[in-house]
C-alpha cells in the first residue's frame, strides 16, 4: 500500500480505502481506512508486533472488516516511532503528549463527519489493544468496546524489558512512584475510569487459561470497579476456556459475532 498523508482536518480526502498518515505535530499517527455507507464504525487497535517479522506500519486484523458493516480503521501504535526496540507501546506517548486523548478527538470528529453516532462505534483490541480500546472508548463517551485478555495495569506487564523500552523512550527518568502519583490514568484502567468519572459499555473476554492477567489486570480493574457509581452503561467481564489459546485472541469466527451483538448486526 502506498502511504497518503493528509491533515487531521482532511476527512473528505478519507474516501478509499488504503494507508493513511495524519501527522499531529508531536506524533502521527498511521492507520488503515476501510470506507463504507453504513454509519458504523469498528476500530482496531494492535497488540505485541514482532518488528524482525513485519514492516511498521503493520495494521493487524484488517480482514475482519470484510464480515463487519461499517468503516473499518486499524490504527498503527506510534508509541513504536519513538524508539527502533519497542514492540508494545499501549499508546502510551510521552510523559508530555498524551496520544490517546489527541486520537480519541481526532476519532470523534471522524464518526461524526460520516455521520456516526458514537454509540455506533466499537474499539478492539486484544492484550495491549485491549488496553488502548478501553481507553479510548472511555475517552469517546458512548462509544463501545471488546477488549479480550487485555492489559489493565501496564506497570504490572509481565515483560519487564518490553515495558522498559517504551518507558525509557518516552517516559526517560519517571519513577514508577511518580507515575503512579501523577500519570496513574495513563497506566491504570481503574484509574482512568476513576480520573474520567466514567465507565464504558462493552465486553471484557478473558481466558480462564491465562492466569496472570486474570489475577495482575483483571481483578484490580474490577476490584477498582468495586462501588463505584461512575456511569452504568455496562462493562461486562465474561470468562472463555480456552487452552490452545492461552493469551492470544479466539479465533476470528468467535470474535465476529460478540461485535455485532455490541454494535448491532
Amino acid at each position: 500500500m502506498e502511504k497518503i498523508q493528509i491533515a487531521p482536518a482532511d476527512y473528505h480526502l478519507l474516501t478509499e480505502a488504503g494507508w493513511y498518515a495524519v501527522d499531529f505535530g508531536k506524533f502521527e499517527l498511521n492507520f488503515y481506512f476501510r470506507p463504507s455507507a453504513a454509519r458504523k464504525a469498528y476500530v482496531i487497535s494492535p497488540g505485541f508486533f514482532k518488528r524482525a517479522d513485519q514492516p511498521h506500519p503493520y495494521f493487524q486484523r484488517i480482514r475482519m472488516f470484510s464480515e463487519l458493516d461499517g468503516i473499518g480503521i486499524s490504527m498503527a501504535d506510534p508509541s513504536l516511532d519513538l524508539a527502533d526496540d519497542i514492540q508494545i507501546g499501549w499508546f502510551l506517548g510521552s510523559r508530555w503528549v498524551d496520544y490517546t486523548k489527541t486520537i480519541a478527538a481526532y476519532l470523534e470528529k471522524l464518526f461524526a463527519h460520516f455521520g456516526i453516532a458514537n454509540h455506533d462505534a466499537l474499539f478492539f483490541g486484544s492484550s495491549g489493544g485491549g488496553f488502548v480500546s478501553l481507553v479510548l472508548a472511555t475517552h469517546i463517551r458512548g462509544a463501545k468496546v471488546l477488549a479480550m485478555n487485555p492489559q489493565t495495569e501496564l506497570l504490572r506487564f509481565h515483560d519487564v524489558r518490553e515495558l522498559s523500552r517504551v518507558l525509557e523512550a518516552g517516559w526517560l527518568g519517571v519513577s514508577n512512584m511518580s507515575i503512579q502519583r501523577d500519570h496513574a490514568h495513563r497506566f491504570s484502567i481503574a484509574a482512568l475510569f476513576d480520573s474520567e468519572q466514567y465507565i464504558p459499555h462493552g465486553i471484557i473476554m478473558v481466558n480462564t487459561y491465562d492466569p496472570w492477567h486474570i489475577e495482575h489486570h483483571i481483578a484490580p480493574m474490577i476490584k477498582g470497579m468495586v462501588n463505584k457509581d461512575i456511569g452504568k452503561p455496562g462493562l461486562q467481564v465474561r470468562f472463555f476456556s480456552s487452552e490452545a489459546a492461552g493469551h492470544n485472541p479466539l479465533p476470528v469466527n468467535h470474535i465476529i459475532p460478540v461485535m455485532l451483538e455490541l454494535n448491532g448486526a
